[in-house]
């Protein structure tokens, strides 16, 4: 069985590609169940149901929420990644939710596009927006993030290629004095669960907290808060970090979720599903009816 519950369009860091386009690769490659997880945004998701629908690959609802867990151990709050699927985007209060999450999306990334530009760099949002727009005119215009900027300062000379982008976005965002935070977990996870959402921790061995990895502790503590499972990764490598996560879920029957975190998937040596021994569609269905 092959999924993908874990990919970006254009619309949120996904390279220059729709969703359609996306999902007809997908189908191409054996994908019998997809999900589009924004960053912060459900931009793609009528377009995204329509061409899964047509190409016949099972659709889940779903969104990546950046979000800062206030009472993690340490000191300070951590940032962390939530996944949400299969819930009801026309519930208010998670229609209110995400509304307020692409509001602050759009106002952190001219803020930080706007410094680039104020230290000299011939970038501006408008100019972004206009380039994604014009790509397929009378298409719905996606709101330029981290990767149409990156594209630009590259092309510009200004950086060496997208990681040095990347981290000079990154460490202008962590200073600027404007920049709105991001939801707590806790809002996150209550607004997504009005809707029904099945949520999890997305790629929990990136995180660092108090200075060492996710533990057992540190995803009870999050299961407690609501966050219903983790994302794993690397089925086939049985030293991979994700195996411990995936044999804590399992211990503590918990569902999982899995992706190839995709944002540029059309690219040349890119890959889209990941061959899974599991029904985890099913699993999370059983689990959201539980």
């Amino acid at each position: 069985m092959k999924i993908d519950l874990h990919v970006h369009s254009l619309f949120s860091d996904g390279g220059v590609y729709y969703p359609d386009e996306i999902l007809e690769l997908a189908a191409r490659e054996g994908v019998t169940a997809f999900s589009f997880v924004e960053h912060d945004t459900l931009a793609s998701l009528d377009e995204a149901r329509r061409a899964a629908e047509r190409l016949g690959i099972d659709y889940l609802a779903g969104i990546e929420i950046e979000a800062r867990w206030l009472g993690a151990p340490g000191p300070g709050p951590v940032a962390l990644h939530l996944l949400a699927y299969l819930f009801d985007e026309t519930e208010p209060r998670v229609a209110a939710f995400v509304q307020r999450l692409v509001a602050d999306f759009e106002h952190n990334v001219r803020a930080v596009i706007g410094e680039f530009h104020r230290r000299g760099a011939d970038v501006s949002y408008d100019d972004l927006a206009h380039e994604l727009a014009a790509r397929r005119p009378g298409r719905p215009a996606p709101v330029p993030g981290r990767c149409a900027a990156r594209r630009r300062l590259v092309e510009l000379g200004l950086c060496e290629d997208g990681a040095d982008a990347q981290a000079r976005y990154i460490a202008i965002r962590e200073r600027h004095p404007d920049i709105i935070p991001p939801p707590s977990a806790a809002e996150a996870v209550e607004a997504m669960k009005a809707g029904g959402a099945v949520m999890f921790l997305a790629h929990p061995a990136q995180y660092r907290i108090d200075e060492g990895p996710v533990t057992e502790e540190h995803l009870r503590a999050l299961f407690d808060m609501g966050i219903d499972g983790v994302e794993i990764r690397e089925w086939d490598d049985p030293a991979s970090p994700y195996r411990v996560y995936e044999q804590t879920a399992d211990r503590l029957g918990r569902p999982v979720t899995t992706g190839t975190d995709g944002h540029a998937p059309l690219s040349p040596g890119a890959a889209l599903g990941v061959e899974v021994r599991r029904d985890i569609v099913a699993e999370m269905r059983e689990w959201k009816e539980g």
